[in-house]
């Protein structure tokens, strides 16, 4: 008796553990023109069929609120990613592990903003056949333009 109740609270604590991860993870969102929602293009990678890691270098980041992350092409495999600020603070980004081909990340607040984003710290692979490989392109939106 003792061992089914101790199965059945970890279980339970288990269970409980999997549905906050789930609440961290991010939704995916259909690809859309957001320029007049103010959003605008931080940059873009090119993501081949090999596991790799990358440092995108950000482009306009200045007093950025939110970030996005878009698959475009192909579907990418997430592994891990790191958001690098101004005053060498970083910021995990709880991502899905699989970003759908022509799909979005919704958006992603970023902690302590307004604040300069300069890079994004990257593992992934492009989950495709061929040379075609996949793009990861990365939004930002200011809080001057919400």
């Amino acid at each position: 008796m003792n061992h089914l109740l101790s199965w059945l609270c970890l279980g339970a604590c288990l269970l409980t553990g999997v549905a906050q991860a789930q609440t961290q993870v991010t939704k995916l969102v259909d690809m859309q023109p957001w320029a007049s929602q103010g959003w605008h293009d931080l940059g873009r990678v090119h993501v081949r069929d090999s596991a790799e890691k990358d440092l995108a270098f950000l482009k306009d980041g200045d007093g950025v609120v939110q970030i996005r992350l878009c698959a475009e092409r192909n579907a990418i495999r997430l592994r891990n990613a790191e958001l690098w600020m101004a005053g060498d603070k970083r910021q995990k980004l709880w991502l899905p592990l699989v970003l759908a081909a022509n799909k979005c990340t919704d958006s992603i607040k970023v902690q302590g903003g307004p604040i300069r984003v300069t890079h994004l710290a990257l593992e992934y692979e492009a989950m495709s056949v061929g040379t075609e490989g996949a793009h990861l392109s990365v939004y930002g939106r200011s809080a001057s333009a919400r």
